[in-house]
């Protein structure tokens, strides 16, 4: 058996056959995970159908993530297909929806542990020389709901999350629901 120390298993769930059996897999090995599905909004309607439907019913639920951008539009912005020599779909179509996912249940947890968030909401600082180079140091921030409001002398990007911007509390996915109640 394999020993995660608590961490957290996130699966991307593309509505085929090998995520699907990896999903089976860890359900076998009783891995809890989180299912994820990255939409580039170029999938076939038979792929949402089959992912909402029969998949949905045998794995359980699916998160739909969503770039900012879907891949007409990234094809538009750049001026470029991509292909074996200009991948980009995967970083910029999956990988931004995902991390702001991510970042969301991140927040949602934190409220479920430390209750109502004070008044300035929650606050995380982005440092553009230490991201991969981009346009947009903290993109999955602002996907996630922060807002860039400010920079630090030292140079850090400021993100602030407000209340009203932040999910509902919620437990994280495989908590001892007993150790958050006694602390």
């Amino acid at each position: 058996m394999i020993d995660l120390k608590g961490r957290v298993v996130v699966l991307s769930v593309s509505g085929g056959k090998d995520s699907a059996a990896a999903a089976l897999h860890l359900r076998e090995l009783g891995i809890e995970h989180i299912r994820v599905f990255a939409d580039t909004g170029w999938e076939h309607a038979a792929t949402y159908e089959y992912l909402r439907g029969p998949l949905t019913d045998l794995l359980g639920p699916i998160t739909e993530v969503r770039g900012l951008l879907g891949f007409a539009d990234l094809v538009r912005k750049k001026r470029l297909f991509p292909d074996r020599t200009k991948r980009f779909c995967t970083t910029e179509l999956k990988g931004a929806g995902l991390s702001s996912e991510l970042i969301r249940e991140a927040v949602a947890a934190t409220r479920f542990k430390m209750g109502e968030p004070p008044e300035l909401g929650m606050v995380s600082f982005v440092d553009p020389d230490k991201v991969k180079h981009k346009r947009d140091p903290g993109r999955c921030f602002i996907k996630a709901g922060f807002k860039l409001v400010g920079e630090t002398k030292g140079g850090l990007l400021a993100f602030q999350m407000l209340e009203d911007a932040m999910p509902a509390p919620d437990a994280p996915l495989g908590a001892d629901l007993e150790l958050f109640e006694a602390s």
